[in-house]
């Protein structure tokens, strides 16, 4: 995502461990001002980030595309809502108690 970013933009990212017989860790990142309005497909095809410039997203959409079916390999997944990526993959227990269920 951060090849989106603008000079000093600043991205807000969550990760959050939702408990129970299937814990999910979940990874939400909001989406650069360049990304925010462009959809899935534009996302994952590697559209144009600036028409003024027709710079390409170069390896966005591979990038987004492999990270989506390691997520999947594993039972989880990647998509957006919201203009922003969700990150999920399955939790594993350790038997470790007292866990943190969010970070920013």
């Amino acid at each position: 995502m951060i090849i989106g970013c603008e000079a000093g933009e600043i991205l807000d990212g969550r990760f959050r461990t939702e408990p129970g017989s299937n814990a999910v860790n979940r990874f939400v990142l909001s989406l650069p001002k360049k990304l925010a309005d462009m959809d899935e497909s534009e996302l994952f095809g590697s559209g144009p980030l600036d028409e003024s410039h027709d710079a390409p997203l170069l390896g966005l959409g591979f990038s987004l595309r492999l990270v989506r079916s390691l997520a999947r390999n594993v039972g989880g997944d990647l998509r957006f809502y919201n203009q922003a990526l969700i990150v999920s993959l399955p939790a594993v227990s350790d038997g470790r108690t007292g866990l943190m269920d969010e970070e920013r």
